[in-house]
């Protein structure tokens, strides 16, 4: 919120020319952003290289990254004034922001895969225990025989007997329409199961049926995000190398003619 904010009050004030970009504060802009846009780099080096697994913890490292990735691609457009200039500047520029706009998507798709306190992986498996243990939280809320098979039944419709991969396309255009539904279903078939019910018992009852509904499509869409953040790895890396390359060609092409 604070990054699209600050976007928006440079877009506002672009026409009053406060930052030039060869000279001032706008030029500071952009060696700021392009030293943050460098450092970018230790974290994928923190994670590959051996020696350096014991430079502090790997989500601590990730959140800098993240918060370079959006501080550094700001410090750029100030820089530019948010106008396009030279083909070699706007080559740099739009790499940029290309880069930064792919991280942000990676962000969202690496929330689904990984556990954000200790940047362990996920796996199928660890989706299914969870399941179970929704699945168990719920039988212990006493909701009632015809409850449970209503939301078996759902899902098996999404998952299926096995741990097969759910399709991609049924993930997307399916699964959430049929969600909505089986939780109508459930909580309607719970109202009408127990009618000595408290009021509290039965609050927890709606919590464990929305609950085990959330489970059911998180391991849906966990096969569909692994896939995704497959095809984003094999893109953002090359991104990255065009960046660093047109930075470079820019940089020499101000400073030398």
């Amino acid at each position: 919120m604070v990054v699209a904010a600050a976007i928006g009050l440079g877009w506002w004030m672009r026409e009053d020319r406060w930052f030039v970009p060869d000279q001032g504060l706008g030029y500071a802009f952009g060696i700021t952003g392009l030293s943050l846009m460098t450092l970018l780099l230790f974290y994928p080096l923190r994670k590959r290289l051996k020696f350096a697994r014991d430079w502090g913890r790997i989500t601590t490292w990730f959140e800098v990254h993240m918060l370079f990735g959006l501080i550094g691609p700001l410090a750029i457009l100030y820089h530019a004034n948010f106008r396009m200039g030279s083909l070699n500047a706007n080559l740099a520029l739009i790499c940029t922001l290309t880069v930064a706009s792919s991280g942000i998507a990676g962000r969202v798709i690496y929330r689904h895969i990984f556990e954000l306190l200790t940047g362990r992986r996920k796996t199928l498996s660890d989706m299914r225990q969870g399941l179970e243990t929704t699945r168990s939280r719920l039988v212990e809320e006493g909701a009632a025989a015809n409850v449970l098979d209503a939301l078996k039944d759902f899902e098996i419709h999404i998952l299926g007997d096995g741990s097969n991969e759910v399709s991609t396309a049924k993930n997307l255009f399916v699964v959430p329409w049929t969600s909505r539904a089986a939780r109508r279903k459930a909580l309607r078939l719970l109202r009408q199961s127990r009618s000595d019910r408290s009021r509290d018992a039965t609050r927890r009852a709606k919590r464990a049926v929305r609950a085990y509904i959330a489970a059911v499509r998180s391991v849906a869409d966990f096969s569909l995000y692994e896939r995704l953040f497959g095809l984003w790895h094999v893109a953002h890396l090359p991104l990255a190398f065009l960046l660093y390359a047109t930075a470079i060609v820019h940089v020499m092409a101000v400073h030398m003619y």
